[in-house]
């Protein structure tokens, strides 16, 4: 036998456990044992083995027997191992090889003789090739608890214990079945609310196919957003009733969206209806809404319009008369307004602005047509404008033919 080679004994009750100074010396019979050897039988040829049966560059080796041996004789067997990596021995190793020690096609054999102390069997070989150990692979999906609004994105990464480069492969699965989908993304609009999305990437290196790994997030459903909000009209007056101009999104297309309003005047919530009518405020005053949309699940963020401010509503009268009816040329004539509102309560104010058959006349609301060259069929008219300090109402005229002298 060569030198350097391991003895190991069996720990089972028909061996014993002992290290010998050499192997060819614990091979050999003991001067005693000579005169035995002719009525000796020597032990049988055992078969050994590597396992695991495939190794890889991640395995530790180690040797087995898959076929004891056997004496008929009953003695104490030892046996001797040697390991060898490409055609090289390795005498440091006993009965395990470390992985760190192996390398991807690294060829390991490993030899095992037994012996009784007379006898010794013919060397049993088992011989193993180092495979390669496919790559590892992770994956994760991003957002995390994405929206149908919301880009998936799956960012696979990986390692190989042997420093070989490699790639993945890519999947998407959607409640299960194949979306179609094998890049890294999925667009929003491929997503609906509640649905679950997998990734499933799987590491490929020159033919290997490691194992695969999977992630997975469920669609979570979308706040509906107010893409647009104004209050009309734009330059309200104390008379008018506000109303809302609105459109809205929700990415969910089956949704029924709500809208939830709010009506302010100088910051205090005045209403939640969808108008507002003239009974909340007062000119000079600041009118704002917000609205938010809510699709049966979840509310979405609010939209404020733009404020407006209550303007001064125009003053009005209903008519205008002027005394005497039928004026004589002698007459001082009297222009009286009729019917005065203003819904702001402003105080009454009134312009006015004569005119004989066209010219211009005096501009209060008495008038001598002594003062005046006037006869018969003349025609005396007045213009009455309301007037509320702010603004100028409509203007109202009345008119009169005057008649011959009494």
């Amino acid at each position: 036998m060569r030198s350097g080679w391991l003895l190991a004994l069996a720990s089972g009750p028909w061996m014993s456990c002992a290290k010998p100074e050499s192997l060819d010396t614990a091979l050999l019979p003991s001067p005693g044992a000579v005169d035995a050897v002719m009525t000796q039988t020597p032990p049988s040829t055992p078969t050994v083995a590597i396992e695991p049966f495939e190794p890889l560059t991640t395995d530790d080796l180690r040797w087995t027997f898959e076929r004891l041996p056997e004496d008929r004789d009953g003695d104490l067997l030892s046996w001797s191992v040697l390991w060898a990596v490409d055609g090289t021995e390795r005498l440091d190793y006993g009965d395990t090889v470390p992985a760190d020690a192996t390398a991807l096609g690294q060829v390991w054999e490993v030899r095992v003789a037994v012996t009784d102390g007379v006898f010794t069997t013919d060397t049993a070989l088992a011989v193993t090739v180092i495979g390669n150990t496919p790559p590892v692979a992770s994956v994760v999906i991003t957002p995390e608890a994405p929206t149908t609004l919301d880009r998936l994105r799956a960012t696979p990464s990986g390692s190989d214990v042997d420093g070989d480069a490699f790639g993945y492969e890519i999947l998407w699965l959607v409640d299960g079945s194949n979306s179609g989908l094998t890049g890294p993304d999925v667009p929003p609009d491929r997503t609906r609310a509640g649905e679950s999305w997998s990734v499933v990437v799987t590491p490929v290196q020159a033919g290997e196919i490691g194992e695969e790994a999977t992630a997975t997030v469920r669609i979570q459903n979308s706040s509906p957003t107010v893409t647009e909000l104004e209050i009309e009209p734009s330059d309200p007056l104390t008379t008018d009733t506000l109303t809302l101009q609105l459109e809205g999104d929700d990415a969910d297309p089956n949704d029924v969206l709500q809208a939830r309003y709010t009506w302010t005047v100088d910051g205090v919530v005045v209403g939640t209806e969808s108008e507002l009518d003239a009974r909340h405020f007062v000119r000079g005053q600041e009118v704002g809404a917000a609205v938010a949309l809510h699709d049966g699940t979840v509310r979405g963020p609010a939209r404020y319009a733009e404020p407006v401010v209550i303007g001064n509503s125009e003053p009005a009268i209903t008519g205008v008369v002027i005394e005497p009816s039928g004026p004589q040329p002698s007459d001082t004539v009297i222009c009286r307004p009729e019917g005065w509102s203003d819904a702001d309560d402003d105080p009454e104010a009134y312009t006015f602005a004569w005119t004989l058959n066209g010219d211009h006349g005096p501009t209060v609301d008495l008038w001598d047509l002594t003062t005046a060259t006037v006869a018969a069929n003349d025609v005396v008219a007045c213009a009455v404008t309301p007037m509320d300090g702010y603004a100028s109402g409509v203007a109202l005229v009345a008119m009169e033919t005057v008649r011959d002298p009494e």
